[in-house]
């Protein structure tokens, strides 16, 4: 026969398994498309038409799917926090593309870990005045397929500060200065 101790252990278990229940989440997928209507709720259907409209939807394990050529918008993210289990994807919407056409854009990656940008172009005026197309401060972060087109200074990438950065299969027009600078703070960089 249970007794009372008993109960109180299994209540306590039974409890604990449903909060932890309800904090796991499911991982999302959104969409972003710059031409659509103002009104989208990020569904393939009904995309988002910008990032800040995005934003605020995502969180650690989502992937969010681009396309179509921003001209006026960077693209922030700050404090996603992701783990191996749960790694953030931004990539181009499948059979598109995905530009950020500008030269005074930076897209700026901070307090961020495991979160992967792949398939992106980033073109500008090169003789701008400016800093880098994309500037990374996390940990485990990964840049793949990216093309840098006349970027600012020809600078594509700079990891200023975290751990594991990976760049693969980088893309860059600039012959005249570094593509990626990687600073003094930042380790474990591989490209």
């Amino acid at each position: 026969m249970p007794t009372v101790k008993n109960l109180g252990i299994i209540a306590l278990v039974f409890a604990s398994f449903f909060i932890f229940v309800q904090n796991v989440h499911a991982a999302n997928t959104w969409y972003v498309d710059v031409n659509a209507a103002s009104n989208g709720t990020g569904t393939q259907d009904a995309p988002f038409n910008s990032w800040g409209n995005t934003s605020p939807s995502v969180v650690a394990g989502d992937t969010v799917y681009f396309k179509g050529t921003v001209s006026i918008e960077a693209i922030t993210v700050s404090n996603l926090q992701g783990s191996a289990t749960a790694q953030t994807t931004f990539a181009v919407w499948p059979g598109s593309t995905f530009t950020i056409s500008s030269a005074s854009i930076v897209n700026v990656l901070s307090s961020v870990s495991y979160l992967t940008i792949d398939g992106w172009k980033q073109t500008g005026n090169k003789e701008a005045s400016g800093t880098e197309a994309f500037v990374v401060a996390g940990n485990n972060v990964t840049l793949s397929n990216i093309t840098c087109d006349r970027v600012m200074n020809g600078m594509c990438i700079l990891f200023s500060s975290g751990r594991g950065l990976i760049v693969d299969n980088l893309i860059s027009t600039s012959s005249s200065e570094a593509v990626i600078r990687v600073s003094e703070s930042a380790q474990n960089a591989t490209i």
